[in-house]
């Protein structure tokens, strides 16, 4: 993954903050996450989780953490929000379970405590202003009711139940959201968002990417079938991997690095065949034949996968 050095500097010298960059569109992540907010990371169902900044019960902190964000965002969010955010009481971003903690994390690293809260039990903390709004609504509501007309004795509570609902869901809304529709499927995303650092998942990355610039429409069923099984290939990729960090050295471990190695070559195979379909080097005749055999093989490789994390599943029991 590319980075932008804590050090680098704009175009008028100001200098910027450190970012990733998407591993689907290449435009500006944040978080250190692997994909941009714009690409579907902070869309649901996948997205469960809520992460609100949670700072000291002091004005000057809440100051701060406002500065930083807007350091942090460069411009993603407006003045109002930022501060709203900084006083934890509307959502920052809604990102996967998984990929929280190091959302988390980040934050803590800039100097900003959050908390990550999931998006079912979730309740906003609303601002004073708003409560004592809601407050004048009641009192005046009631003072109506009492002289004017006692219709206002019962629909002042709903209509004070209404604005408190409908605050709830505005800050539940988080501040950073996706700006277009994800140029992905949804199982892509949650691949590389839940694939840790490494082979697997830059593989994965450059094999979507590969896919992403074909033109549409030009053997879509086979190339979207290829990059539904590449997903699986380098989760089981990533897995094994997982599995022989703790069996480097041994016997049964040596059918699971053989593995290792296949699936990787595959997925680069994958990526050559999708650069070369772009390229039209291939010719028309033998391309539905190259991705047919791209699929069978990757169906091919996930029942040796299987039989693979048998013996590193006995390997390990050892």
């Amino acid at each position: 993954m590319d980075l932008v050095g804590a050090d680098d500097v704009d175009g008028d010298g100001v200098p910027m903050t450190a970012t990733t960059l998407c591993l689907l569109c290449d435009e500006q992540a944040l978080f250190d996450l692997p994909v941009c907010p714009d690409c579907g990371v902070t869309s649901p169902p996948a997205a469960d989780t809520l992460v609100f900044v949670k700072p000291d019960p002091v004005h000057a902190d809440r100051i701060r953490i406002a500065k930083e964000l807007e350091g942090l965002l460069l411009g993603r969010m407006h003045v109002e929000q930022r501060h709203l955010v900084a006083a934890g009481h509307q959502a920052l971003i809604r990102v996967p379970g998984n990929t929280a903690g190091r959302v988390l994390s980040y934050l803590a690293g800039q100097g900003i405590p959050a908390v990550g809260r999931d998006t079912r039990r979730v309740w906003a903390s609303v601002p004073p202003s708003f409560y004592a709004l809601v407050s004048g609504v009641v009192v005046l509501g009631m003072a109506a009711g009492l002289t004017a007309g006692p219709l206002f004795l019962f629909t002042t509570p709903l209509f004070a139940g209404l604005m408190l609902v409908a605050v709830q869901l505005r800050l539940r809304q988080p501040a950073i959201g996706p700006g277009r529709q994800a140029p992905a499927h949804r199982n892509v995303v949650r691949s590389l968002t839940s694939l840790p650092a490494g082979t697997a998942r830059d593989l994965l990355a450059q094999l979507v990417k590969a896919a992403q610039a074909l033109e549409k429409g030009l053997h879509g069923s086979e190339v979207d079938q290829i990059v539904q099984l590449a997903c699986r290939a380098a989760e089981d990729l990533s897995g094994l991997e997982l599995g022989l960090l703790h069996t480097a050295g041994q016997p049964g471990a040596v059918r699971a690095e053989r593995r290792c190695n296949a699936l990787a070559g595959q997925l680069q195979r994958a990526i050559r065949a999708l650069h070369q379909l772009r390229a039209e080097t291939i010719g028309l005749d033998p391309t539905p034949a190259i991705l047919a055999e791209v699929i069978e093989e990757f169906e091919a490789e996930a029942d040796a996968y299987l039989e693979a994390k048998r013996e590193l599943a006995g390997v390990l029991a050892l």
